[in-house]
């Protein structure tokens, strides 16, 4: 066992390996960084789109999630993946596989007592049945601190930091248990499905929707594609009423100008669009699949005929590929099995220090996409919201106060459709908002900074 302090982390997504790359050139040599994942392998949701449509690019955005490719040589940090976290615990976390020995991994120390005399520190020692000798104190959470003949009191500063993003439709997340190997093989069938497909449907106009229908059309020029979407306007331009028993996350508004360039760009894309509508998901299992109507799976349809598919408006539309972009839901499930309270709109409830509104999660704190911190849910705001936590993180070690969260003021929202097409709502002060055009880059190898590389592979012409 480690004689280090853990800060745990959990998951690899962009706000988990942010504060990740954050914390460590910060960390005093008393603490160790341990990054918890269920996936052995990372991956970009960003780039997945694409890599869903092009032939090559499932090589890109997936790379090995270890201790090598993350953490440098020489560090005591480690990457515990794939492994679940399967419950949270005032102090500790308990994983579905045992590291280091046992499925219960402490992260916070709180050591107390009064033994006679004074002596040297020796280590920490396991104590799962609670028992205190004359060499051991009790410390929380099931954990001793040893000294020989001595007296133990104080506390060490460390937390967990929940980064366990939201459950997005495919291929924007990997299936459950999902490989490296296993989530390629998915991309490419993709590719293949939407090579197939005669007729394209995408459910919903946020960025991924319009992304994902700007891919194929790059890809397949003459291939019908439709989008359907709820509001009188692409992205979210107006802020629709939240229903109280909500689940999800609702986007903040956009600026309606990046709504009207967007639906310019369709247009001249030949991409229809339908709005002020929604299409009618049948719950499973309702429609055969030799039906003609469309039984609500997503992607290619099960016989690989063309479906109709119903509109709340009445409308029919014809589709044998359906991509649904709605229905993202915050990954707070494990939060909420501890205190529902500390679960707000689907998502982990935090206070002005990202810290976990919760007196039995205290010692959390949670970012990026499964948090309420505020702002839009996008990679950038991930990456401000891990550097507002490891600042705090940071301040708590060296025994200072925290500082309340606030946002930088500069904040893009891009929207691609395909390599070449696109626009961004650029927010920055004194300058206000502007509208430019986006070539699309690769930014996924750089958040690694192991000892060992992460290359991606070119993509061969066509």
């Amino acid at each position: 066992m480690s004689d280090k302090q853990n800060i745990v982390v959990i998951g690899a997504s962009v706000a988990g390996h942010e504060i990740i790359n954050t914390l460590v050139p910060l960390l005093p040599s008393g603490y160790r960084l341990l990054l918890v994942d269920q996936f052995g392998f990372a991956f970009w949701p960003l780039g997945s789109l694409r890599a869903a449509v092009v032939p090559g690019w499932e090589q890109r955005v997936t790379a090995p999630l270890n201790t090598e490719t993350v953490f440098p040589a020489g560090s005591p940090h480690t990457v515990i993946a794939p492994n679940k976290v399967v419950q949270l615990k005032p102090g500790s976390i308990v994983l579905e596989h045992p590291f280091e020995g046992k499925k219960e991994v402490p992260f916070f120390y709180k050591y107390f007592g009064g033994l006679r005399g004074f002596g040297d520190f020796v280590g920490f020692r396991d104590s799962w049945d609670h028992r205190v000798s004359d060499d051991y104190v009790q410390v929380v959470p099931d954990l001793q601190l040893r000294y020989q003949g001595a007296a133990a009191y104080g506390s060490m500063h460390a937390r967990c930091i929940l980064a366990t993003g939201s459950s997005q439709p495919a291929p924007m997340r990997p299936s459950e248990g999902a490989t490296e190997a296993s989530y390629r093989d998915e991309l490419v069938q993709l590719q293949r499905d939407i090579a197939k497909a005669k007729k394209v449907l995408v459910v919903g106009a946020g960025a991924v929707g319009l992304e994902m229908a700007g891919e194929i059309r790059e890809a397949h020029p003459d291939k019908p594609i439709t989008i359907i979407h709820s509001l009188s306007h692409v992205l979210n331009p107006t802020s629709p009423p939240q229903p109280e028993d909500q689940t999800g996350y609702t986007a903040p508004t956009s600026l309606p100008k990046l709504s009207l360039a967007l639906e310019k760009q369709l247009a001249q894309l030949n991409i229809d669009l339908v709005l002020d509508d929604r299409v009618v998901i049948p719950p499973p299992g309702t429609v055969s699949p030799s039906s003609i109507e469309w039984d609500g799976t997503p992607g290619r349809t099960s016989d690989g005929g063309i479906k109709k598919v119903r509109t709340t408006s009445g409308k029919t539309i014809e589709a044998d590929f359906v991509f649904v972009s709605i229905g993202n839901k915050p990954n707070s499930g494990l939060v909420k099995d501890v205190d529902t309270g500390a679960v707000k709109g689907g998502m982990i409830w935090v206070d002005e220090y990202l810290r976990v509104r919760s007196d039995k999660l205290s010692k959390y704190y949670a970012i990026g996409d499964c948090s309420t911190s505020p702002g839009w849910k996008t990679s950038q705001g991930a990456v401000y919201d891990a550097a507002g936590a490891a600042a705090n993180i940071i301040a708590e070690v060296k025994g200072k106060g925290a500082k309340k969260y606030k946002r930088p003021t500069m904040h893009g929202l891009a929207v691609t459709l395909g390599q070449e097409i696109g626009s961004i709502q650029l927010t920055m002060p004194l300058f206000g908002t502007m509208l430019e055009k986006l070539l699309v880059e690769d930014r996924f190898a750089t958040r690694f900074k192991g000892s060992e590389a992460v290359a991606l592979p070119p993509v061969a012409a066509a």
